[in-house]
């Protein structure tokens, strides 16, 4: 290891600074950092190049005591065997972002919790070898303590798969993006009601009944992205005559809500306003905090 990054090592320690993603560093100085910093809880090494195969067996065997781990986007570093390695020796792990790591599969999330672990945040997206098979067993084990899933643009993953969620009841964070069931999403979540944010983005099955019933069935609910989901003007209307608490309300490309009901709808829930913009496109855009 050359001096300079021996240096990068040791000021990371000092300032117990654990997001060093976007860096082209190496394993050895992963290996490096988890030497020297024992106790560290939190590592993000997200997006960064030069990490390969065998970076999961460096923080399995030295990251004990890691509880929150950011590996997306690290291409053929991640594989099914470290994730294996991972979920046998890293028995503190809480939090886990795998998204756009392609080469992984269900033997990957089955073999994460071989040790037992129950996770409370879980985030996929762009996995494209995983099946129902494995998203249900991730789920199954991690149901009691789950309170963050995103499953983002997921090729093979059905309402097969997503059933496993309506068991997940401390959820108070949900991302779907781009989810295409046969089966309204909202029968996927009905048993749920302690969410308080959620975002069913370019969700096609996605409806104005399915969305109010969600919030009438969330009262905590303070965030709602449904940008590109097939959404018409009933639904403001019914925002406004339940008098939802929400804080942000994100309905983008909606073509089908008009600009009057927008405008009737902001002027109703104004009381409750703190900030709000137009973003005007070739279709109806609308972000706006209440």
């Amino acid at each position: 290891i050359s001096f300079i990054s021996l240096i990068f090592v040791f000021i990371l320690i000092l300032i117990h600074f654990t997001e060093i993603r976007n860096l082209d560093i190496t394993n050895y100085i992963v290996e490096n950092i988890l030497k020297y910093a024992e106790e560290l809880e939190s590592l993000d090494i997200s997006n960064c190049t030069g990490l390969t195969t065998g970076i999961l067996d460096i923080i399995a065997e030295r990251g004990k005591n890691i509880q929150h781990l950011n590996i997306s986007n690290l291409s053929d570093a991640i594989t099914d065997a470290g994730l294996l390695n991972l979920g046998k020796q890293c028995s503190k792990l809480k939090s886990i972002d795998l998204s756009r790591n392609r080469g992984i599969s269900d033997v990957g999330l089955k073999g994460l919790i071989c040790g037992k672990l129950k996770f409370e945040k879980i985030k996929l997206g762009f996995n494209f070898k995983i099946t129902n098979e494995g998203i249900k067993s991730l789920l199954h084990y991690s149901s009691p303590t789950l309170k963050e899933l995103s499953v983002n643009f997921m090729k093979q993953i059905t309402e097969e798969g997503l059933d496993e969620m309506n068991n997940c009841n401390k959820l108070t964070k949900l991302e779907i993006l781009g989810y295409n069931t046969q089966i309204p999403l909202g029968n996927l979540v009905s048993n749920l009601k302690n969410l308080e944010e959620v975002n069913f983005s370019g969700c096609q099955k996605i409806g104005d009944n399915d969305a109010i019933e969600l919030l009438k069935n969330n009262n905590n609910m303070k965030i709602f992205r449904l940008n590109g989901c097939p959404l018409s003007n009933v639904f403001l209307e019914q925002i406004v005559d339940n008098k939802f608490p929400l804080c942000v309300l994100q309905i983008n490309k909606t073509p089908k809500i008009t600009d009057n009901v927008i405008e009737r709808t902001e002027e109703q829930m104004k009381p409750n306003l703190k900030n709000r913009w137009r973003v005007y496109e070739p279709e109806q855009v609308l972000i706006t905090e209440f």
